[in-house]
């Protein structure tokens, strides 16, 4: 599948987590910053490139291109001291990340780096635990297009890969839509499924009450 097709899906599935986000999750849809201007990409890009030998994966330059991040919420006032209601956990396993924060989180777990990260990979991440980054998430390598999609953790050493991939960002978002819309697909599990907590839109384990928040209800 070429690159193009792979950025036409891209943004059909942002726009269907977009609109979904905007109707059903507030909270979520007010956390998404609006599309990142082509000098921040560039800006990152180069950094990136003058560090690791490598730029961002058309894909990834696509979702930007729609949503260049995330923002911080003014949460109700009622839930301003509850530091676990998050409107930015729609995508299983991270929060998307900046252009420039994605080059941040690269350069601060590539100090961990030890031979637990493959060389062949480019690898940059744009999805982390927090949206200012964090220390693991998701990550698209590219070196390949279409780029694939994999799991990065910094907590012990830079870990590179393992656990379930994407074939692209492309499959990642549709998977995103199909277990929203549909409650089915590869992303919903046993131990994840998507839900509603107070105009959140976050994937938490059903079976698991201290995990999660009284007011928190699966979708499907």
């Amino acid at each position: 599948m070429s690159d193009q097709m792979n950025v036409d899906r891209v943004a059909a599935a942002w726009g269907q987590i977009s609109s979904w986000l905007a109707e059903h999750a507030p909270l979520s849809s007010e956390a998404l910053l609006p599309p990142a201007p082509p000098q921040e990409v560039v800006a990152a890009e180069q950094k990136l490139r003058d560090y690791a030998g490598h730029g961002f994966p058309a894909e990834l330059k696509s979702l930007w291109s729609l949503c260049g991040g995330l923002q911080p919420v003014d949460l109700p006032e009622e839930d301003e001291d509850d530091g676990d209601l998050n409107p930015h956990g729609f995508i299983p396993e991270g929060d998307l990340l900046s252009p420039g924060w994605a080059v941040h989180a690269c350069f601060r777990s590539d100090g961990f780096a030890d031979e637990s990260k493959p060389p062949e990979i480019q690898w940059v991440p744009f999805l982390g635990e927090h949206w200012e980054g964090g220390v693991f998430g998701r990550y698209v390598d590219a070196a390949l297009s279409p780029s694939p999609v994999g799991r990065w953790d910094a907590m012990a050493g830079l870990q590179i890969g393992g656990g379930t991939c994407f074939p692209s960002i492309a499959d990642l978002l549709e998977q995103t839509v199909e277990g929203i819309t549909h409650g089915g697909g590869p992303l919903v599990t046993d131990r994840q499924v998507p839900g509603l907590e107070k105009g959140c839109l976050t994937w938490q384990d059903p079976r698991e009450p201290l995990m999660r928040h009284p007011a928190w209800r699966p979708l499907h």
